[in-house]
């Protein structure tokens, strides 16, 4: 009888930490899935928002789909879904989701590779997505769709400001973007959350600048928030657009943000070199942001040399630099009071309590550091 007591205080003691968890902050957590991106966000109320759900290759997939559940726990509702843009690195997993769970609204831009002039039409991993929403009767709002080809709108969750500051059905011609590429990633949805007057701001694949000119004025995306959302703009933490790339974060659009950390999602297949060391030092030069603020999914390991913050620049492709999913997620929490907490998951002392190190052996025969709370007692490199 003790045993069965001791058991339902200690559940109901968790069932209140996580209730007065909800109640007292806005958490977000930055999913390390590689060369993708997908954030989840719990609202002071409980709700849920996901920004983004990207994968990219398997391992990615994987883990984009086995850390969503946990974050949801015994929760089968998504409140909202935003979709920046529809490339597969940020939709890819967004069907999976669609069907899984119970989404009460989604917003997206419609706007695909065929509308981009690809002949080749919308990738697989839209076309899915959009199926899954008609069978599932979700709420969507397709930009594209819309008359203006414009959205923006505000919402309260839990006293958590939720702005979608723009996000486009197709670009604007005075952009004149000519690569495909470019004008997919134009659109993207870029949403900042505010709670307790701190706030983040997520930029999807903005495109805001030529690349190899860091004193460039802004372009399209960034122009577009620098001319209109001025005073909107600033945040204590940026999710940098476009993982880093060079054709983003200009210098007037992130001296405006003006942010205190800065995140990039990014993997350790270096195709495009993301983030790119001239985009970090521009938040170091005209942020002053110091190198300890800064933050990446893709920190290498197995190599010393690779295994410090100073890893920019396709730091992958040399040395024997490896990085597999899921061991580098950030997680951002902002309290009731104002406080403003940002670090690695894995160096979380809220997670550490809960977890032990993994037993795993690196391939240099040295003891795995990574921490986990799977009850195998594994990492999930180590749990493939």
């Amino acid at each position: 009888m003790k045993t069965k007591t001791s058991f339902l205080i200690i559940i109901g003691l968790l069932i209140l930490n996580l209730f007065s968890y909800a109640k007292d902050s806005l958490y977000v957590k930055v999913l390390d899935c590689g060369q993708a991106l997908c954030c989840l966000i719990r609202c002071p109320d409980g709700k849920i928002i996901i920004y983004d759900a990207g994968d990219y290759k398997k391992e990615s997939r994987d883990e984009v789909q086995d850390e969503i559940p946990k974050f949801l726990g015994n929760k089968t509702t998504v409140d909202l879904l935003i979709l920046s843009h529809t490339d597969a690195d940020h939709i890819g997993s967004a069907a999976w989701l669609v069907k899984e769970y119970n989404i009460q609204k989604a917003i997206h831009t419609g706007y695909h590779k065929g509308l981009a002039g690809d002949e080749n039409g919308p990738t697989q991993s839209y076309l899915n997505f959009v199926h899954a929403c008609e069978n599932e009767n979700v709420n969507v709002i397709n930009i594209n769709n819309r008359t203006s080809k414009f959205f923006d709108t505000t919402m309260n969750f839990g006293g958590a400001i939720v702005d979608i500051l723009c996000g486009f059905g197709k670009p604007k011609s005075s952009w004149d973007l000519t690569e495909k590429s470019k004008k997919i990633n134009s659109v993207s949805i870029v949403m900042k959350v505010e709670y307790s007057n701190k706030s983040v701001i997520f930029c999807g694949d903005a495109v805001g600048k030529p690349s190899n000119s860091d004193d460039a004025e802004p372009i399209a995306t960034e122009k577009y928030l620098y001319d209109n959302k001025k005073s909107k703009l600033k945040s204590n933490v940026i999710i940098a657009p476009h993982h880093g790339a060079d054709n983003a974060s200009s210098k007037k659009f992130i001296q405006t943000v003006n942010p205190e950390y800065v995140i990039f999602s990014a993997g350790s297949d270096k195709t495009y070199q993301h983030p790119r060391k001239r985009t970090v030092e521009r938040y170091s030069n005209y942020c002053q942001i110091s190198i300890d603020k800064i933050f990446r999914t893709d920190k290498g390991e197995g190599n010393p040399d690779c295994d410090n913050e100073e890893e920019w620049d396709g730091f992958a492709e040399g040395g024997n630099c490896t990085d597999p999913v899921g061991d580098d997620a950030i997680d951002i929490k902002i309290y009731n009071d104002g406080q403003l907490k940002v670090n690695y998951e894995n160096s979380n002392p809220e997670i550490l309590a809960q977890s032990t190190q993994c037993k795993g052996i690196t391939k240099k025969g040295t003891q795995c550091k990574n921490k986990t709370t799977d009850q195998s007692g594994y990492c999930w490199w180590h749990r493939k």
